[in-house]
Formats: C-alpha cells, structure tokens, sequence
C-alpha cells in the first residue's frame, strides 16, 4: 500500500517537473469542470496588465469584448476536458499554430503519463480576467493534483474568428 502511494506522489512529481514550463502538466476532470458552470465563473471587470513578450500570432483588430472573454474563458475549460479525456489532437486545437508547434511533444508525453496512472486534476477560476495591452485575453486557473494546487495563467488570442491559447506560464 505504502509502495504505491509512493508511486503515485512519485508520478505525479514527475508530471509535474518535466511540465513546469507547459500549461499541458495537468488537467481537470469533466465533472469538475461541469460543475464550474460558465455562469458562475463569469465575470464583468476587466483588469489590462503589463504586456510580455509572448509567441506572435495573428492580430486582432478590435478590441475584446466581454462575450469575447467568456469565448476564451470557454476555451481554457475545453482545454483541459480534452486533456483530461487524454485527447492529445484535442489538445492541441486550442492552441495557436505557433505554440501548438513548439508544445506538440510535451503534451503528447504528458497526457501518456497521465493515461498510464489514470490521473485527472481539476480546474477553477483563479481571478479574473484581463485584456492585455496587445489586446489578449488572459486567464488565471488553478489546478489540484493529487499533491498540491498550481497556478496556471493563459494568454489567448484571436486567430480567424476563434480563440487560441498562445502562451502559458505556471506561477
């Protein structure tokens, strides 16, 4: 019992260091994310924050919306059901080309990773969101693993009408 519960963490810590750089480390399960309705995640302030440098994509012309921040809010919680549904393609069509480009890999590894153990994590709102001065929309989530919370931010942007994840960092 001791020797796979000390697997499990020892996975899990695996999961974790090999994606700290990757949004792709963990996911939630469906039901947590369906019983985070977008109603009650939704909200009505809007913060700017400071712009990063983040992987180029094609450029809106207008201004995010408050529908807009509820279409990418929409797009991070679909994130993370394909990831919890070990949906490698899925996955990767919510993100922008470029940065599905560079995370292909890692995230076919970690979702395999996950597969192999049975793991599922869930997801929640961590603040609100915010439009940044490039005119993303970026998103706070944390995620429970079977050891501990993370805090994920996202960055979208709109590519041909639909919005794409195209920057993460775990904080």
């Amino acid at each position: 019992m001791k020797t796979s519960l000390a697997l499990l963490l020892l996975l899990a810590a695996l999961i974790l260091s090999g994606c700290a750089q990757s949004e792709a480390a963990l996911s939630p399960t469906p039901d947590t994310v369906a019983a985070v309705p977008a109603s009650t995640i939704t909200s009505t302030a809007v913060t700017p924050v400071a712009s990063t440098t983040a992987p180029a994509a094609e450029q809106q012309t207008n201004a995010p919306t408050q529908a807009d921040i509820e279409k990418a809010k929409q797009v991070v919680y679909d994130y993370w059901v394909a990831f919890n549904s070990y949906d490698v393609e899925g996955v990767l069509a919510y993100l922008e080309e470029t940065y599905r480009q560079e995370k292909a890999a890692t995230i076919e590894t970690d979702i395999g990773r996950m597969k192999a153990f049975g793991v599922k994590l869930g997801v929640e709102a961590a603040g609100e969101p915010s439009i940044t001065p490039d005119e993303k929309i970026e998103i706070k989530i944390s995620l429970k693993t079977p050891i501990d919370t993370r805090h994920n931010t996202y960055r979208l942007v709109e590519v041909n009408g639909e919005w794409k994840i195209c920057y993460s960092l775990e904080e």
